[in-house]
């Protein structure tokens, strides 16, 4: 018995050891340099059932600096079981130059769950069985084994990765995938690009994915959010006030620097999230990892999977500024927002002044990506009037041999996964051979040729 529990002991050891080195910076996160080799890149991700507010966080929040010890996930401040890749929330950052060797071993340590991971925005150019669906690209990642994933980061830009499994996307699974290039288009726009000033914004749950998404599709309850986390922190403001003081994410600048900010939205629903920086307005540059010309914006509109990239320039007043999030959609009947922290260097590791609300999270002025907007509205500026900054292709040069047009309908129909016609049909008693709820929407003319910026 004593042999077995030091075999135990050992193998628990060796197993957090594995975990822990995944805090290290990684050879690979570099200057990308014009004539330099690509590298190997090697990563382990263990995948496991962890929760919020673990024994790791010791007394945090009462103790501020504990909210940061090893392990710890503070998130808004309550329990709250999650996934998670190498304890971390988000998962550990990817970022490598363009021509790189990616390798990636996903260690599935869930008891009694598959899974897969997917790599948002990498084309998989001859290595599609790489791509991370399951049964589509892949069988699933079983219970107690090892996937690796091997690949080159061909298209520069701003990615990430996440499950492709059920919705463990939504609960921890996902992180940033950056891919830089030695002669960025924009590098002139810029005087850094740090791995550090890179946000991946999570609309959530109070409960796990799960039981919220069988609540709304079998009873009575909802799928929308109450909060939204920024790199893994926040507050629980929908309750009035955030009472506990959980940490938020800080990013420093130094005045009279531009800053290149890179921006993910892992959203788990349909909530599009409203972003802008006190003081500060944003030069868009990018938007799922392709260039556009630069566009000086207030604030941009990020959906799930969407990515954008803007310039920030510290020209203003050394000071502490609110970077704001507002939950749209699905995220607007309990106000869900969020906030992180501009800090000018120099400045104390203090709170900038200004309500934090749903409301002032609305800012005035030009917006990129609004919702359910088209062209031509000043202001309001929709992705497809963005003039894209590569327009060699000729596929986008040459005019099209067919035009087709694309009317699509909606209507209520019994999914018999969730509606049983005979005993408790869809909504207001609407079923299969009655007349269905319509609603036919067309893509305009305009829109229609600007797919993906024009050119």
């Amino acid at each position: 018995m004593r042999a077995l529990f030091r075999n135990f002991v050992v193998l628990l050891i060796l197993t957090t050891l594995s975990i822990q080195c995944q805090d290290t910076i990684h050879e690979c996160s570099r200057e990308c340099l014009e004539g330099e080799p690509p590298k190997s890149c090697h990563y382990e991700f263990q995948i496991e059932h962890y929760s919020t507010m673990t024994k790791a966080c010791w007394d945090c929040p009462l103790n501020i600096t504990d909210c940061y010890r090893h392990h710890c996930i503070p998130g808004i401040g309550k329990e709250r079981g999650l996934f998670t890749i190498n304890r971390q929330l988000p998962g550990p950052g990817i970022q490598v130059c363009k021509g790189d060797e990616i390798i990636v071993d996903i260690v599935n340590r869930l008891s009694s769950e598959t899974t897969t991971m997917h790599w948002h925005g990498v084309r998989q150019v001859g290595t599609a069985y790489m791509d991370g669906v399951p049964l589509v690209t892949q069988c699933p990642i079983s219970p107690l084994t090892t996937f690796r994933y091997r690949f080159w980061a061909d298209n520069p830009g701003t990615h990430f990765y996440h499950s492709h499994s059920a919705i463990q996307r939504g609960d921890g699974i996902a992180g940033p995938f950056i891919i830089r290039q030695p002669e960025d288009p924009h590098k002139d726009l810029y005087d850094f690009d740090l791995s550090e000033h890179v946000l991946i914004v999570d609309d959530w749950l109070e409960d796990l994915s799960m039981t919220r998404y069988a609540s709304a599709h079998h009873g009575e309850g909802h799928f929308s959010s109450g909060t939204i986390l920024v790199n893994g922190k926040g507050r629980n403001y929908s309750e009035g006030g955030a009472e506990v003081q959980t940490p938020l994410s800080r990013f420093t600048v130094t005045k009279g620097f531009r800053y290149r900010f890179r921006m993910i939205s892992n959203g788990n629903m349909n909530c599009p999230i409203q972003v802008s920086v006190d003081g500060h307005t944003l030069q868009a540059i990018a938007s799922d990892g392709q260039a556009f010309e630069p566009v000086e914006v207030d604030s941009i509109v990020i959906s799930s999977g969407e990515r954008f990239d803007f310039v920030l320039n510290a020209a203003q007043n050394v000071d502490n500024y609110w970077i704001r999030f507002r939950g749209l959609f699905d995220c607007e009947p309990e106000k869900a927002h969020q906030v992180a922290i501009l800090s000018y260097e120099t400045m104390p590791n203090s709170e900038p002044n200004g309500d934090v609300t749903w409301e002032n999270g609305n800012r005035p002025g030009k917006i990129l990506n609004p919702i359910n907007k088209g062209s031509g509205l000043g202001n309001e500026i929709s992705i497809g009037e963005l003039d894209a900054v590569n327009k060699d292709d000729a596929l986008w040069n040459s005019d099209p041999d067919v035009k087709i047009w694309l009317p699509y309908d909606f209507y209520m129909t019994n999914n018999l996964n969730f509606h049983d016609p005979d005993h408790y049909p869809v909504h207001l008693g609407v079923v299969d051979d009655s007349t269905p709820w319509r609603e036919t929407k067309y893509i305009s003319e305009e829109n229609f040729k600007k797919q993906n910026f024009k050119k």
